[in-house]
């Protein structure tokens, strides 16, 4: 599928109807219309307005129109990684100083431009993390900020995205079951004890001797032999 005339997000809801078609059926009606509106808002969620890139520069604004970052960055290359059989490919940038205000955006990762129903847009992630964990950490697997053409409003968007309601239920349906399969340091809870400190108690003495008379005995093992 081309990137570059499919939206990603719609490609991905796709391989979901492929690879979890029975759970689908048994979860959706769990799904009321603010749980679809939370899970949009999570998947495109930043904490910027608009963005401006001219040249190598990108100039991020708050959601009021001021500027909270303009930093000049430089292309780092591409990486195609897996999404359940997909290939998407993401285009690196990273910031060339560590300048105060942008360092939230040290690494910016981008699709191509692409069209979906009128709609032209690309989608990317941004942090401080490093590459490859935005790119390939399960926990920004369904991280998908949106940049949409200047001019956009809320009747294109809607356009773009209501023909594709069955597949984008699918979608969340599998954000949901990967929530449910995702680790909590509950299993972890309460306070523990670091053993290192422990290491110098007197107790650990014949410890020490019972390895060393092993690994002694070992060693002349192997010489002999």
């Amino acid at each position: 599928m081309n990137a570059l005339k499919s939206s990603i997000v719609i490609a991905m809801a796709a391989l979901v109807m492929i690879i979890a078609p029975a759970a689908a059926a048994d979860e959706r009606s769990n799904f009321t219309v603010d749980d679809i509106s939370n899970f949009f808002h999570a998947m495109q969620k930043t904490d910027f307005g608009d963005i401006e890139i001219s040249g190598n520069n990108i100039t991020f604004y708050s959601p009021e129109g001021s500027v909270k970052c303009r930093g000049e960055y430089d292309y780092v290359g591409s990486k195609t990684v897996d999404f359940q059989g997909y290939p998407v490919e993401w285009h690196m940038f990273n910031l060339r100083s560590d300048k105060e205000g942008c360092l939230e955006y040290k690494h910016v990762i981008a699709t191509a431009v692409h069209d979906e129903a009128g709609l032209t847009h690309w989608h990317m992630r941004y942090g401080k993390l490093c590459f490859d964990i935005l790119m390939e950490n399960p926990a920004y697997e369904m991280w998908y900020p949106t940049m949409a053409a200047n001019g956009t409003n809320a009747e294109m968007v809607s356009n773009a995205y209501s023909a594709e309601s069955e597949m984008i239920g699918a979608f969340a349906v599998a954000a949901k079951q990967a929530a449910n399969n995702t680790l909590s340091l509950e299993k972890w809870g309460g306070r523990w004890v670091n053993t290192e400190p422990l290491l110098d108690d007197p107790l650990m003495d014949p410890v020490y001797e019972a390895a060393a008379n092993a690994a002694n005995s070992l060693g002349e093992k192997s010489v002999s032999n």
